[in-house]
């Protein structure tokens, strides 16, 4: 696990091998923590590849590629948030730089996103079957929509079937009241026709809603089969945001996850932090042994080709730090000596 560490944080394995077992021990519980939250990250994104692509090839291997990419995101964005040298690494410290809560933000929103597919593979059951009761809804809307369509494209015909028999009745009762024969047979001449056109239109119609209605059950069929292969990927996540007992475990999730910001800060850069002491004093002491290096070949140089005893001016007294300014003394002079002083420098 420590060599999973160099990589993981960028360390620096002759400073890590000087640790002590107790040091290295926080190295360790920091890499399996950060790992912990990575091995998450792609089994949200995992299982919801999956969801959305219905496969579990297909899941995986998308998953694999953008959990990598956010877990990586995360790593980098945990690893430089830092504050000055000079403070102590406190949260108050930490947050009151705004590149530093930028960075928490985004690591948190992040973790939400691979939270959030990830608790609702944990809750896979409870939510599935919700799921059922969402598809039968959905199927049942569909179904009376189908229905409508069905009762809207029959209407025309069904009320010309119903004026022709009213009027097949219309002419019956009156050949009943009708004693003349002459008339009698007129009215049941006419009879037979509309009985005639009545039965073609009624055949028609039929056949019409028949063939209509069996348009109708195969698109059911196909609409409530895909409907069941349908996972609602984005309603599991909705149903799971909407419960108040999973936003309590988000929420402790993510601060879980964002606990490991102040955990790395304290063991690799804090003031109490061994592995900061250590590499302080090892690159300090690699700069200072090259710039002493430096300078004696730049001495070598000029005596050389010049043969001229090169000496520095220095304007700092830690150099190549150049953090503590060398501060002259000078001489105050009063206001006359002052003008004096600048008529001279000016002739």
């Amino acid at each position: 696990m420590e060599r999973l560490s160099i990589p993981l944080f960028g360390l620096d394995e002759t400073i890590l091998t000087q640790l002590g077992a107790k040091e290295r021990d926080r190295f360790n519980f920091l890499s399996w923590q950060f790992l912990i939250q990575y091995l998450c990250v792609i089994t949200g994104m995992s299982y919801f590849f999956t969801l959305l692509f219905n496969s579990y090839i297909i899941g995986i291997i998308i998953g694999l590629l953008f959990g990598t990419i956010i877990g990586s995101i995360m790593r980098f964005t945990l690893i430089s948030i830092g504050i000055p040298l000079t403070q102590n690494v406190t949260p108050l410290n930490i947050l009151k730089r705004w590149v530093n809560l930028i960075r928490i933000l985004l690591y948190a929103l992040y973790s939400l996103v691979a939270l959030v597919p990830f608790l609702s593979l944990v809750y896979h059951n409870s939510l599935s079957v919700e799921i059922e009761n969402y598809r039968a809804k959905i199927v049942s809307n569909y179904e009376e929509l189908l229905q409508k369509r069905f009762e809207n494209s029959i209407q025309d015909n069904e009320f010309e079937i119903i004026k022709d028999e009213k009027e097949i009745q219309n002419i019956e009762a009156k050949i009943e009241i009708t004693e003349d024969l002459e008339k009698r047979n007129l009215l049941q001449f006419q009879l037979k026709k509309k009985r005639e056109q009545y039965e073609s239109k009624l055949k028609s119609f039929t056949l019409k809603s028949n063939q209509l209605q069996q348009s109708l059950n195969l698109e059911y069929d196909s609409y409530k089969n895909k409907i069941a292969a349908e996972d609602f990927p984005f309603f599991r996540f909705e149903r799971l945001l909407k419960k108040g007992q999973f936003n309590f475990v988000i929420a402790m999730l993510i601060l879980a996850f964002c606990s490991i910001i102040l955990q790395y800060i304290r063991v690799v850069s804090g003031n109490e932090s061994s592995y900061f002491s250590l590499c302080s004093k090892f690159y300090s002491e690699r700069v200072i042994k090259d710039y002493q290096f430096s300078q004696a070949a730049a001495k070598a140089d000029f005596k050389e080709k010049f043969n001229i005893d090169f000496s520095p001016i220095l304007y700092y007294e830690d150099p190549p730090f150049n953090e503590k300014r060398i501060v002259k003394e000078t001489e105050i002079l009063n206001s006359s000596l002052f003008f004096e002083w600048k008529k001279n420098k000016e002739i």
